[in-house]
């Protein structure tokens, strides 16, 4: 009787023994499982190429988008192209509510000069006029900016250091601007170098960027370069972001003159309008480069304080701010942080 009950027992304690034992497996199994999961959560983390430091961001993203991003041959990493992923909501009424209801909608143009280079997307609402130093100036139309309407003793027309343009710019307009917002502009410096009379229809992207940092094409009397918040587009600016195969053409050929390629085409910069860019005529005093709507960049210029036209500030980024989510696109805008 004895026999047949250990006999019975066995199978029980097998039954136990086997259950313990997948029970132990099961657990360390998930373990190991979630102890993974966790790992490669936190690793995503690190190495999600869309948040962090902008610039890191915009480094990692040259690989994994060459189609949208490229080094120029100035070491500057910039977005090119018809319509790349480079959104980004700027000056939001609430950062911590990131809409296209609460932002205004921004394009970063790349790592330029060292530091991450946004510009608005749409040029500013026109500004009639505008009180500096004390007293109440004209500084446009209800069509556009001037670029200086007002002379300064001693100086230029074209003389961009305390124009009408750059103290509306870095005045009134940048006091307007979202605290949150303003904390992670850099005061930097832009460079105010332009063409001249002889070479206005010959220069490239490279060509532009060389005469926009060097000294000596400047009017005389004009400042080579300026600190300042804000600023406006570069002609090499708009050149580069045509992208590498438009490089040899000329920027007062972008439209097609003379049969080049029509290289606005394949360029985000390009908004239809006539806007003024940051580079003034080294021949004369009185002119400044201008980017024509019809897409060329005519370095000789327009007149600074007779015509108007479109403004879209330019500014660059303090190493300290963060992309904190999105991917850029039109729907998905990055996020600042």
């Amino acid at each position: 009787m004895r026999i047949r009950d250990r006999r019975r027992k066995k199978p029980l304690t097998l039954v136990i023994t086997s259950a313990s034992c997948l029970l132990i497996l099961m657990t360390v199994g998930y373990a190991a499982f979630s102890t993974h999961l966790d790992i490669t959560a936190k690793g995503n983390v690190v190495k999600n190429p869309l948040a962090g430091p902008t610039d890191e961001v915009i480094t990692n993203l040259v690989e994994t988008n060459p189609d949208e991003l490229y080094t120029d041959d100035n070491n500057n990493i910039r977005y090119y192209g018809q319509d790349p992923n480079n959104y980004v909501y700027f000056d939001c009424t609430d950062k911590n509510n990131q809409t296209s209801d609460t932002c205004e909608l921004w394009r970063i143009m790349g790592i330029i000069d060292g530091k991450v280079k946004l510009i608005r997307n749409e040029s500013l609402t026109p500004v009639t006029t505008d009180t500096q130093n004390g007293v109440s100036v004209t500084v446009g139309t209800n069509s556009g900016f001037y670029w200086n309407q007002v002379q300064q003793e001693g100086k230029n027309y074209n003389n961009w250091e305390g124009s009408t343009l750059q103290n509306y710019l870095n005045g009134t307009y940048y006091s307007d601007i979202s605290e949150d917002y303003q904390t992670m502009i850099d005061e930097s410096t832009f460079y105010l170098g332009g063409a001249t009379s002889s070479n206005y229809q010959t220069l490239t992207a490279k060509g532009y960027y060389d005469a926009e940092r060097d000294g000596t094409q400047v009017y005389s009397g004009n400042p080579a370069s300026i600190e300042q918040h804000i600023g406006l587009m570069y002609p090499s600016d708009y050149g580069y972001a045509a992208g590498s195969s438009c490089l040899s053409t000329a920027l007062f050929s972008y439209d097609g003159y003379n049969g080049a390629p029509q290289c606005m085409n394949s360029d985000y910069l390009f908004s239809g309008k006539t806007e003024w860019l940051q580079a003034p005529l080294a021949s004369f005093s009185i002119l400044a480069a201008i980017l024509n709507g019809t897409g060329f960049v005519y370095g000789y210029g327009s007149h600074v304080g007779y015509y108007s036209h479109a403004v879209r500030p330019v500014l660059y980024l303090t190493s300290q701010t963060q992309i904190v989510t999105g991917k850029g696109t039109i729907d998905e805008p990055f996020e600042l942080g």
